[in-house]
């Protein structure tokens, strides 16, 4: 897209031809009316943005925001942008890489005033035309700036309650980065000029980003680590920077999950008890794996978390550590939940036998094995798990069925299955 296709897609002529559109295929609109109109690909490139935005960005679709491909890929999308909002007010605030504006659309909601740097043209014309539609979800101005965030900051006069720092993580052969010195722009070179303006800085980082290497590199002025989740999708990392010498770095996990924010920091002295499932020693007839969320997982804090939230729970962890075994079941339980069928010793041969074409969704982490899929002949789908797991140096398959809200048949809520129940007995799987 262009400014001339930006220019006309403005139009009412334009504007009533996507609403008319805005449920059909790109690709139909496309052939039904080639040759009719020489922004036809805008056109049906709306739609289809439009299309997307709908779950990921659901105020700029109702409001018909006009989008940019590239720009709505790299978008974490509106849940993710609410909750690192959270916490967050003053009089000034200032975002480098602007994008869509989608985060500094919720910023917004609680600083008067709010500076958006873009370097590029399109997407500065394409953010002014959006926010005077958003203006009614303000709570202050918002100034779009066009060109690069070291120029505003060199001609910038005052000082900002918060700096907000989303560098672009994809290079010109569209590439994804993920070390913040190869992204634009580069906060390791701009923070001398930040911290002439700001007392807080906050970045957003890839999802991939090794948080070691963020407190190694940022040792004395990084004061949090916020990792973001939504619906099981690791969204992204935030790093919050104070000029002050801080002695620790506190590490929090934010997940959206079935409609509602949650929020975990760990305490500030863990006790963690180590407990290992040992799947050598025998299992019961039916027994229950617990996953965390993702955050948790990238963030080294899913035994912590399920040590804290649930203390009452018996079992044992899966090396990683993976997934907590359990004879319990636990509703409140904040993450998935699978209810394990069989376990097999992991013997590829065997298992192609018994499993080859048929489908299972399938769950790895930590194992350390790949093409497992082709190993075994089957097939990504269904509603049956196969779980990969190592404990105590063996790997396993269970087979498992993910349960989702009731309690299972064979076991009330919050039971421990006995000997009586047609559990364990003395086969101690712990």
């Amino acid at each position: 897209m262009d400014l001339e296709a930006l220019q006309f897609l403005k139009s009412e002529q334009a504007q009533r031809f996507l609403e008319e559109h805005l449920e059909s295929n790109p690709e139909e609109v496309a052939r039904r009316y080639k040759g009719k109109n020489p922004f036809l690909p805008a056109l049906a490139t709306q739609i289809r943005c439009l299309q997307k935005a709908k779950a990921k960005l659901p105020t700029y679709h109702a409001s018909r925001c006009l989008l940019e491909p590239l720009a709505l890929e790299q978008a974490s999308g509106e849940k993710a942008a609410e909750m690192k909002a959270t916490g967050y007010s003053g009089e000034r605030f200032l975002e480098l890489g602007g994008g869509l504006g989608v985060d500094s659309l919720y910023f917004a909601k609680n600083f008067l005033q709010n500076w958006v740097v873009e370097r590029n043209n399109l997407l500065v014309e394409m953010g002014e035309y959006n926010f005077n539609k958003l203006q009614k979800f303000l709570k202050g101005e918002v100034h779009w700036w066009k060109g690069e965030a070291r120029d505003f900051l060199q001609l910038s006069k005052g000082n900002f309650d918060l700096v907000y720092v989303d560098p672009l993580r994809r290079g010109k052969e569209g590439r994804k980065h993920i070390h913040l010195a190869n992204c634009q722009p580069n906060v390791l070179d701009l923070l001398p000029s930040l911290w002439r303006i700001t007392q807080v800085i906050l970045v957003k980082a890839s999802p991939m980003l090794d948080l070691e290497w963020a407190q190694r590199k940022f040792q004395g002025s990084l004061r949090r680590i916020c990792v973001q989740s939504v619906e099981r999708e690791c969204k992204e990392v935030l790093l919050e920077l104070s000029p002050k010498k801080e002695s620790q770095t506190t590490v929090e996990c934010r997940f959206f999950r079935n409609g509602q924010i949650h929020r975990y920091t760990p305490l500030s002295s863990p006790k963690t008890i180590e407990k290992w499932a040992d799947l050598k020693k025998g299992w019961p007839p039916s027994f229950y794996a617990y996953e965390a969320d993702v955050a948790l997982y990238k963030a080294k804090l899913a035994k912590q978390f399920l040590q804290e939230k649930y203390p009452h729970l018996e079992g044992g962890w899966t090396e990683g550590p993976g997934l907590f075994l359990s004879p319990q079941w636990e509703k409140n339980f904040l993450g998935r939940i699978f209810e394990i069928k069989e376990v097999y010793p992991f013997s590829p041969k065997r298992l192609r036998k018994q499993w080859k074409g048929r489908q299972f969704q399938i769950w790895k982490r930590y194992f350390g094995i790949p093409h497992l899929k082709s190993s075994l002949g089957v097939r990504e789908g269904g509603k049956e798990h196969l779980l990969f797991v190592s404990t105590k140096g063996k790997r396993w398959v269970l087979l498992a069925k993910e349960i989702t809200k009731k309690a299972p048949s064979n076991i009330a809520e919050g039971k421990t299955l006995g000997a009586k129940d047609g559990g364990p007995g003395d086969a101690n799987l712990w």
